[in-house]
């Protein structure tokens, strides 16, 4: 009886699908972006596994939202979503910079999404540039629900925290901006020298 309990408590605990300690990372395509006033940025997020856990079940849930953690407020804008059309159902989380939880309702042994692959592109969310030249702020995916907010399209349903990895958003001027900012400049150090030249004539 008590080698019962044992085994039940063991499979409780396999069914309850923890995974905290694998090797899942949540992170964004690029490790900065620089966009120019007005631009629209795109801002792939990347579930990737060193582990090949994810290669081999792919995802049935995943559940994630931006947030902005240092820099000033109002450089960027939500202004679209578009999440793997693999995940059959899927809604735009307003949180923070937004986010989106998808669900693949396949069950086991069917392929989820990601399957065959270390990496997978969750979803895409776009953003209107309305900072100032300059402006640097700091994003960082988040879990909507800490610990349950990935969950492999195994047989027990397991579910996983990833390592989080943050990015830069950096506000920089157009090229013709900077362009005409150099002919300025050199213009300005042309007339230095000039100047400098006549006096040196003088003396």
């Amino acid at each position: 009886m008590r080698k019962l309990i044992v085994l039940a408590g063991i499979l409780l605990c396999s069914a309850a699908g923890s995974a905290f300690g694998a090797p899942f990372t949540l992170s964004f395509g690029q490790s900065s972006y620089k966009p120019e006033p007005g631009q629209t940025v795109n801002i792939d997020v990347y579930l990737s596994d060193a582990g090949g856990d994810l290669s081999a079940s792919g995802l049935a849930y995943a559940s994630m939202y931006i947030e902005q953690t240092s820099g000033p407020t109002g450089v960027l804008q939500f202004s679209g979503l578009t999440v793997n059309p693999d995940f059959e159902l899927s809604f735009f989380e307003g949180i923070g910079l937004g986010g989106f939880t998808a669900m693949d309702f396949d069950s086991f042994p069917s392929p989820g999404v990601g399957q065959g692959s270390n990496s997978v592109l969750l979803g895409t969310l776009s953003y209107l540039v309305t900072g100032n030249i300059g402006q640097t702020i700091t994003i960082a995916p988040r879990e909507i629900l800490p610990g349950n907010s990935f969950e492999l399209n195994d047989d027990l349903g397991t579910v996983f925290s990833p390592a989080l990895v943050s990015s830069t958003v950096t506000v920089t001027p157009e090229p013709t901006s900077l362009a005409i900012f150099g002919v300025v400049a050199g213009i300005g150090a042309l007339g230095h020298w000039n100047r400098r030249r006549r006096k040196a004539g003088v003396a």
